[in-house]
């Protein structure tokens, strides 16, 4: 049977919702214990934050800013087996608990198995969750040439890595994020010469002091010199995402500049969608199924910016059974001829192990 999988998307990535009340408590309803929320107040501008086990509790990472990672006081205690604890958040600016906000928290499971030995780098935490495709990395560089071994057992094909320590303006670029996209290039030997900031609505840039010029494979992940993923002294966290059939993709497509745009197949009705348009000056999509349960879904959020959810007719898709369909012509979802990398989750895979298939919405 197609993409049959033995087991639930839902056991390694779970979205979920919550009203702010500025109290501390558990959020309950993720069914597994996580090891990276990501979190976003839907109803008023605030940052998206990263926040994970490894570098612990009250310390988050915004995608949309180049700034280093923050210590707070009272946002994320803690990861339980169920969820995650919130403090009151009275001094974080309401960016996960704020009184009366709507907010939004993607939830992906880690595991007690760590990196393999072997990297070059000083690795100061892992977690290898091989089964889902997803590692985490906090680490150190020191000389040039260095790489991290990620026990994945695959190819990796999206990366999002960040500088923790180093503080540069808002306007520098030294401390953006770098993310890797197998699918970058169409020349796929070629992805490795290429980095595309999430922090920032650029198209991909080339430079080889980020990834080495160096395709990661199913071992390692090369590191370079730039002070985004490496260099001196300085301490980074890299989240690593391999495909796993009818549970998670990242991929591309070139767009069509029609509002009847690209079908794109991914072995299972997608919850979670990141798109961006890597070689236009566009910005970055994220929509997902819980937000909005029935197509079309226009409601996204921009993870380059600190923007409340938004709703209009230029950020439109359709979650299907097997993949999505683009149903807007925009520069970030439908360039002409531009390849748009995407990262996508799943809800259901087209068949797994309850014999249940995944339906259309």
């Amino acid at each position: 049977m197609a993409n049959y999988i033995s087991i639930q998307p839902k056991d390694n990535f779970k979205i979920v919702e919550y009203t702010g009340n500025t109290t501390a408590r558990t959020i309950s309803d993720v069914g597994f214990l996580p090891a990276l929320t990501w979190i976003k107040n839907r109803s008023s501008a605030s940052d998206g934050n990263l926040f994970d086990s490894t570098r612990g509790a009250y310390k988050s990472i915004a995608t949309n800013k180049n700034a280093a990672e923050y210590t707070g006081s009272d946002s994320v205690a803690s990861w339980v087996s169920n969820g995650f604890t919130l403090g009151a958040d009275t001094s974080s600016g309401g960016t996960v608990n704020g009184s009366g906000g709507s907010y939004i928290a993607f939830n992906f499971k880690g595991s007690s198995t760590t990196a393999p030995s072997g990297s070059t780098v000083t690795l100061y935490g892992s977690q290898v969750n091989a089964a889902m495709g997803f590692g985490i990395y906090k680490y150190r560089c020191s000389v040039v040439g260095q790489y991290i071994n990620h026990g994945l057992g695959a190819k990796p094909s999206f990366i999002m890595a960040k500088n923790l320590n180093t503080s540069v303006p808002a306007g520098d670029t030294a401390t953006d994020w770098a993310c890797y996209s197998s699918r970058i290039e169409s020349d796929l030997t070629q992805c490795g010469d290429f980095f595309i900031s999430i922090n920032r609505t650029t198209a991909k840039q080339d430079n080889s002091g980020t990834w080495v010029d160096t395709v990661p494979d199913a071992t390692k992940v090369a590191v370079g010199t730039d002070t985004k993923i490496g260099g001196s002294g300085n301490t980074h966290i890299m989240y690593v995402f391999c495909n796993k059939r009818g549970m998670q993709k990242a991929g591309s497509y070139d767009g069509n500049a029609n509002a009847d745009g690209n079908f794109v197949y991914l072995g299972f009705k997608p919850a979670w969608l990141l798109i961006k348009n890597a070689a236009a000056n566009a910005g970055w999509t994220m929509f997902n199924s819980l937000s909005q349960p029935a197509n079309l879904v226009n409601k996204f959020l921009t993870p380059d910016s600190n923007e409340a959810q938004q709703t209009d007719s230029t950020h439109v898709v359709d979650f299907l059974s097997n993949g999505f369909k683009i149903r807007a012509n925009s520069s970030e979802l439908s360039g002409d001829g531009s390849r748009h990398i995407y990262l996508a989750f799943a809800e259901e895979p087209v068949v797994s192990s309850n014999g249940i298939p995944g339906l259309a919405r």
